[in-house]
């Protein structure tokens, strides 16, 4: 499966945290979303997305993401999250990746600044993903394996990436 990252999942030591040893499975590439914002969220260090007509927002696409470190993934964004499939620009071209966006308005008016972040929240945002998933993602990840895990045979069926896409499923 393919995912695409825009604030704190980009860095790399935070995405081993959260996704534990699949993390060094997966291969991640510079990436665009076209069409989207990335703005700080209400009183926390991280960003969420919000549509806008001409925005653009770098992250990375990280693509062979198993079932496992989905649903830990899943875990760590928590119930503020939804999870939907964007189409992204890299390098190699147009492609398709889930990607969590907020489930409602929590959203600063103010854009997300990731060299900020870097300078003064990072280290706060690593040992707090470190702790969170030590003990909360646990039952979580138990919870939500199973969903993923069906999503990955969807995307292991025969079918092309435009059908996958067009019923709603992702090519992984």
């Amino acid at each position: 499966m393919r995912f695409f990252f825009y604030g704190s999942l980009i860095d790399p030591a935070i995405r081993a945290a959260v996704m534990g040893p699949a993390a060094a499975g997966c291969r991640a590439v510079p990436a665009i979303l076209v069409g989207w914002r990335r703005h700080a969220c209400r009183h926390a260090i991280y960003p969420v997305l919000q549509r806008r007509r001409g925005g653009r927002v770098s992250g990375c696409l990280v693509d062979g993401v198993d079932p496992a470190a989905a649903a830990r993934l899943t875990a760590f964004e928590g119930r503020n999250y939804r999870v939907a499939t964007v189409h992204l620009q890299t390098k190699g071209g147009r492609c398709a990746a889930y990607v969590f966006l907020p489930s409602r308005r929590i959203a600063d008016p103010g854009e997300w600044n990731e060299a900020d972040w870097l300078r003064g929240r990072k280290a706060r945002a690593l040992r707090d993903a470190r702790a969170l998933m030590g003990w909360l993602g646990r039952k979580s990840v138990r919870e939500s394996r199973g969903r993923w895990q069906r999503r990955a045979r969807l995307s292991e069926s025969p079918r092309s990436g435009a059908q996958a896409l067009a019923a709603g499923q992702l090519v992984g």
